[in-house]
């Protein structure tokens, strides 16, 4: 009767007659949607849904039961079964609740499988930013060892240069074919005179460099200074 009302819905149909039987059609064909009973020979509807979910954690599986059977249905969800039909089943209802099932698997492959690409690209990106990581690391040190080398270059030429500056004599000597300069000498003056009269020191400056006009004006006035 099941499969009769599977088929006439689209589905493709495998029986079997206990559950010990339907865990080896599973096995071999892996269904995406299982519908079991709880009562069976053999192996019962609750063993029969714990080893196929143990085979695979996205089948679907519709459990059917009767109204004795709720807690033992119940448990039947608890172990991943997707949904459970009261008996007498409804045709509608077994059909809405296998679609449901069917859409419900379906999601948690299509959940799976996005995880694990995202987590493919993270690996993917994690590998790239260490091999660009690695990349810097050694076009920096690429980079400190060529700054070093010419350092090193420019520290050999400051120490000619500096030996060279050393061995220059100071004051350094005039430039070939340059004038020399001469410097101005500044005149000093004494006074050392003392007036005749008074007793008392009367300046008289003598003058070196001054021009002979200053000079004279000085000594004229040590005389009338001194004939006072």
């Amino acid at each position: 009767m099941l499969s009769q009302i599977y088929l006439s819905a689209g589905y493709d149909c495998l029986e079997a007659g206990d559950g010990q039987e339907g865990l080896a059609l599973f096995k071999a064909s892996r269904p995406p949607l299982t519908v079991t009973d709880l009562k069976m020979p053999v192996m019962d509807g609750i063993q029969l849904v714990a080893a196929v979910r143990a085979l695979d954690q996205d089948a679907a599986v519709v459990v059917l039961t009767g109204a004795p059977e709720v807690r033992t249905a119940i448990e039947s969800l608890k172990l991943g079964a997707s949904d459970f039909i009261m008996k007498p089943v409804n045709v509608e209802e077994l059909l809405i609740a296998s679609d449901r099932a069917l859409e419900r698997r379906q999601l948690l492959i299509e959940r799976r499988q996005y995880q694990e690409l995202l987590e493919r690209r993270v690996e993917e990106a994690t590998r790239d930013v260490q091999l660009a990581y690695r990349q810097l690391k050694d076009t920096y040190r690429a980079t400190l060892e060529s700054l070093g080398a010419a350092l090193d270059s420019r520290d050999v030429g400051t120490e000619s240069h500096s030996a060279a500056s050393t061995a220059t004599p100071w004051p350094p000597r005039a430039p070939t074919g340059c004038r020399k300069t001469s410097w101005p000498i500044l005149p000093t003056a004494s006074c050392s005179t003392t007036s005749a009269r008074s007793g008392f020191p009367t300046p008289s400056c003598s003058s070196r460099g001054r021009s002979p006009r200053t000079s004279g004006r000085s000594c004229a006035r040590t005389r009338r200074s001194a004939g006072a």
